[in-house]
């Protein structure tokens, strides 16, 4: 069965470019090969993922995030049961920060509005900040 996830994270003391760079070409890689996709938002202290996937994958994911230094307070936010993907072909999209019309246009419209709107809320209070 596939499910949808949406959690939020905060990044670790000293989390920087370099690190973001490095985690979204190991997220890239690894989702690829347990045909996992989604996307990730990062307002420097702050992320929100929204992945899919095999469910059995997802929660292997969840364990591993919850081990993994470079963040931590994760909070899964949707746990949602899927049918067809709305990523498809982003195995880790990274969506950034910016003008509220561009990141909407990227957000997938397929999405269920609860993930919609967390996206969109988180994307306004940090623009906000």
């Amino acid at each position: 069965m596939m499910r949808q996830y949406l959690y939020s994270s905060t990044a670790a003391p000293g989390f920087g470019q370099v690190d973001m760079v490095d985690l979204l070409e190991a997220s890239a890689r690894n989702n690829a090969a347990a045909e996992i996709t989604g996307f990730l938002l990062f307002d420097e202290s702050q992320f929100l993922q929204m992945i899919e996937g095999p469910e059995a994958a997802l929660q292997d994911l969840m364990r591993r995030l919850g081990q993994d230094k470079r963040h931590g307070d994760i909070a899964l936010l949707e746990d949602l049961p899927l049918t067809t993907r709305n990523c498809p072909k982003w195995t880790m999209k990274r969506l950034r920060l910016g003008i509220a019309s561009e990141l909407q246009a990227l957000v997938p419209r397929s999405l269920p509005l609860a993930i919609r709107r967390k996206v969109m809320d988180f994307a306004a209070h940090r623009a906000a900040a």
